[in-house]
C-alpha cells in the first residue's frame, strides 16, 4: 500500500541551513543568509573589469568569435535579418568647392529609415575608401558642433583626401522619426528590439550603402565615431570583418563602459566588457583616441596595452595605436586629425606625416541644408513604436518558421546553429565536475518504506562563480549506481513533500533507492531556502542597465538546473542523469535541458503553461533575447531526441513537440499529458 505522505523525519530534514526566527534582527539576517556571491557580487556600467589576456591567438580566436555572437544575439541580430535591397533616395545634392555633398535615406526596416549626408570627392577616379561616421550624444546629432566636434568638417576633410563619407543619425536625432533615442519596452527585450539593436543593425546597412556605391571600394571601408558613435564603431567593427579601419574615439574604457540605452542592450555584457569587444578588431588596424578629461584618460597605461597584447598575438602590434589629447571629451581637430593621417595610411596607402591631414576652414552648410526632409515634415513610414515592434516581431516569427526543420538533416543543422547563441542568451555555463564544490552542512541516516538512506545537505556551486545552492543528496546505503535523478519545485524542494501526492512522490523515491539511484533536491536560484524570512532575498535591481550585465532570475534559474545536473551525473560516476520538475520549475527545466550534460528522461508537471504569450513569460520566466531566438520551441528543439514527458501545455505547443520528435524518429520518446 502507498505511503500517505513523506516520512516526517525525512521532511524535517529538507532545509540545508537552519532555519531561522520568522522576525529576524538585521544581524541575524546578515549572518544567516544563504553564502550565495551572486547575491552581492553584481556587475554594473562604471565597475573596473580586468582583461584576461589568452595565451595563444587560438584562444583569442575562439573568444573573440564568442563576443561577436554575444553581441549578435544581445542586438537582436542572431539569426541576421534579411538584408534587401536599400533603394536609397537621395533629396538633395550640392557641389561645394572640390566636393559633394548629398542628403540620404534608405529603409532598413518597413517605415524605418538611416537618414544622413554622403560626402565624396567632386571628382572621383577609379574607386575609393569609404567611412561610416556614427556620431555621438550630441544635441544636434550630426548637425553638431559639440565638444569641439564638428562632423560635417570631419566628413568634409574626409572627401578632400579622397574618401566618401557618410554621416548618419542615431535613432531618435537628426531627422527624427516615431522611435525616440529612450526607446525600451519589456516585450521588446523578449523579442531582441533594443535602441542598440537597432541602431546596430542601421550601421550594418549603412555598410551595405558604402559597398553599393559604384566608385567605393568595398574592400576599404572604415569606421570611426565618438562617445557613443565610438561604441557603434567597436560594436560595428566587432561583428562585421567589411570594416577594415576603424578608430573608436573617447570610449573605450576599463571602468566605464557606457551610459545610454544605445550603449546598454540586455545581455550584451555578461561576463564581457568593452575592452574585450575592441580587441575584436584585431589584426585590422584600429586607433585608440583618448583624453584626459574624460574615462579614456588611462588608455595608454591600461586598455591600450590589453589590446596590443591581442595584435602581437598576430604579429600585428603596427596595426594598432593610441593617441591620447589633453581635452575633455571631444572630437576635437587634434582628434580628427590623428584619425585622418591612420585612416590615410590604411585606406589610402600614403604616408602619415604629410601636411595634407592638417584641417583647414571649411563651411560645414546651414542645418536646414543638411536634412533629408525639411524640418516639421517626417518620412513616410512608422506612426509609433509599437507599430516597430509589430514589424519587427512578425518578420522574427517569419524567418524562425523557414528555418524550423523539416528533414532529420535539416534538424542536426538547426541545433548545430542555435545551440551557442541559445546559450549565450541565457548565458549558461556547464561545470565540468572537478568544477564544481559541494560544502557539506550536514548528513543524517534513517529508514523509512523499508530503505536505509543516507541525507547530505550541501551547498553547491562552481568554485569561481561562488555559488551557493541548496541541495539534498538522498542515497541508499546499498547503492547500485543506477541514474541519478534530480528533483526541483517552483516552490522549493520542502513543496515535494508538502502536495497532496507527496506520498505518490515518497513512492516513486522509494523506488528508485530500491534500484540503486540517488536523489537529488534543488532550491534553484531564488527559490526555496532563499526564502527563509532570515535570509537575503533578491538582489538589489534598481542600478542602471541591470541586465546588461546580469543575468536574470529565469536565467540563473535554469543555469542552476544545468549545475546540479552536472553535479549529480559526476559524483554518482554515471553515465546520465534524469529531470523531474514541477511548477515554474518546469519553465526552467525546458530552458536547461540542451545543456544539461548526460540529461536522460525529462519529467515536467506544468501548471497551465502558455509558452508563446509575452506577457506570460515576462511574468513568470523573464529572459530577454528568448523570444527572438525562437523561445521554448527552439528550447524543446535543442534537446530532441531526450526523452521527454510533459503535461500543461497547450495543444499548439504539443503539436509542435509531436512534430519535432516525428521529424527524428522517436516519436516513442515523447508522452504528453
Amino acid at each position: 500500500m502507498s505511503p500517505e505522505r513523506f516520512p516526517d523525519a525525512l521532511t524535517r530534514e529538507m532545509d540545508v541551513l537552519p532555519r531561522g526566527p520568522a522576525r529576524p534582527s538585521a544581524e541575524a539576517r546578515h549572518r544567516d543568509r544563504i553564502p550565495d556571491r551572486r547575491l552581492v557580487d553584481l556587475r554594473r556600467y562604471d565597475r573596473p573589469y580586468t582583461f584576461q589576456h589568452p595565451v595563444t591567438q587560438a584562444q583569442w580566436l575562439a573568444r573573440a568569435e564568442a563576443l561577436k555572437r554575444q553581441v549578435l544575439v544581445s542586438a537582436g541580430l542572431f539569426p541576421m535579418p534579411e538584408r534587401p535591397d536599400l533603394k536609397p533616395v537621395v533629396t538633395q545634392s550640392a557641389q561645394r568647392d572640390d566636393y559633394v555633398v548629398e542628403n540620404v535615406y534608405f529603409e532598413t526596416l518597413p517605415g524605418f529609415y538611416v537618414t544622413g549626408n554622403l560626402y565624396r570627392p567632386a571628382e572621383v577616379q577609379g574607386r575609393i575608401p569609404g567611412i561610416a561616421n556614427p556620431h555621438g550624444h550630441w544635441k544636434e546629432g550630426r548637425f553638431g558642433d559639440g565638444f569641439g566636434n564638428p562632423i560635417a568638417a570631419r566628413c568634409i576633410h574626409f572627401a578632400k583626401q579622397g574618401c566618401a563619407a557618410f554621416s548618419y543619425d542615431m535613432v531618435g536625432y537628426g531627422d527624427r522619426q516615431a522611435v525616440s533615442h529612450q526607446y525600451r519596452t519589456l516585450r521588446g527585450d523578449l523579442w531582441g528590439i533594443t535602441l542598440l539593436g537597432l541602431q546596430l543593425w542601421n550601421s550594418i546597412r549603412v555598410l551595405d550603402y558604402l559597398a553599393s556605391l559604384p566608385y567605393v571600394d568595398p574592400e576599404r571601408l572604415g569606421c570611426t565615431g565618438e562617445s557613443g558613435g565610438g561604441t557603434q564603431t567597436f560594436l560595428l567593427t566587432a561583428v562585421d570583418e567589411r570594416v577594415k579601419v576603424s578608430a573608436p574615439v573617447n570610449m573605450i574604457s576599463a571602468h566605464m563602459q557606457g551610459g545610454c540605452l544605445c550603449e546598454n542592450a540586455p545581455n550584451l555584457r555578461t561576463d564581457a566588457f568593452n575592452v574585450e569587444f575592441g580587441a575584436c578588431m584585431a589584426p585590422r588596424p584600429t586607433l585608440l583616441v583618448s583624453c584626459t578629461g574624460d574615462w579614456t584618460k588611462n588608455t595608454p597605461q591600461v586598455e591600450y596595452p590589453a589590446i596590443r597584447g591581442i595584435y602581437e598575438l598576430f604579429g600585428a602590434g603596427e596595426r594598432v595605436r593610441c593617441v591620447q589629447i589633453e581635452a575633455d571629451h571631444n572630437y576635437n581637430r587634434e582628434s580628427r586629425e590623428a584619425v585622418y593621417a591612420w585612416f590615410a595610411r590604411w585606406l589610402l596607402g600614403r604616408p602619415e606625416g604629410e601636411a595634407a591631414y592638417r584641417e583647414v576652414p571649411v563651411q560645414v552648410g546651414r542645418t536646414e541644408d543638411l536634412r533629408v526632409t525639411p524640418e516639421g515634415s517626417a518620412l513616410p513610414g512608422l506612426t509609433d513604436e509599437a507599430t516597430l515592434e509589430n514589424i519587427w516581431i512578425a518578420r522574427s516569427e517569419a524567418q524562425l518558421a523557414a528555418l524550423c526543420p523539416k528533414r532529420g538533416e535539416e534538424m542536426v543543422r538547426f541545433q548545430d546553429t542555435f545551440r551557442a547563441p541559445f546559450q549565450q542568451m541565457l548565458g549558461i555555463q556547464v561545470p565540468l565536475p572537478q568544477d564544481l564544490k559541494a560544502e557539506v552542512r550536514g548528513m543524517v541516516e534513517g529508514e523509512a518504506g523499508g530503505v536505509h538512506y543516507r541525507l547530505h545537505r550541501l551547498l553547491l556551486g562552481e568554485k569561481d562563480r561562488g555559488e551557493a545552492i541548496p541541495i539534498l543528496r538522498l542515497a541508499p546505503l546499498a547503492s547500485g549506481g543506477g541514474t541519478p535523478v534530480v528533483m526541483a519545485h517552483g516552490d522549493g524542494k520542502r513543496a515535494w513533500a508538502r502536495g497532496e501526492d507527496g506520498g505518490t512522490v515518497w513512492e516513486r523515491i522509494v523506488g528508485w533507492l530500491r534500484e540503486g539511484r540517488e536523489v537529488f533536491f534543488v532550491d534553484p536560484w531564488l527559490t526555496g531556502e532563499y526564502h527563509d524570512p532570515a535570509r537575503r532575498v533578491g538582489r538589489v535591481e534598481d542600478m542602471t542597465f541591470f541586465t546588461t550585465y546580469n543575468r536574470t532570475d529565469a536565467a540563473l534559474r535554469a543555469q542552476d538546473l544545468v549545475t546540479a545536473c552536472a553535479y549529480a551525473r559526476g559524483v554518482t560516476g554515471a553515465s546520465g542523469v534524469d529531470l523531474w520538475a514541477r511548477g515554474d520549475a518546469g519553465l526552467w527545466a525546458l530552458l536547461a535541458r540542451p545543456f544539461a550534460p548526460g540529461l536522460g528522461e525529462t519529467v515536467i508537471e506544468g501548471q497551465g503553461y502558455d509558452l508563446e504569450d509575452d506577457d506570460y513569460i515576462l511574468e513568470r520566466c523573464y529572459a530577454p533575447g528568448l523570444r527572438r531566438l525562437g523561445g521554448f520551441r527552439t528550447a524543446a528543439v535543442l534537446a530532441v531526441p531526450c526523452p521527454l514527458r510533459i503535461t500543461g501545455v497547450d495543444e499548439a505547443f504539443g503539436a509542435f513537440l509531436r512534430e519535432m520528435y516525428g521529424v527524428m524518429g522517436r516519436e516513442g520518446a515523447l508522452v504528453i499529458g
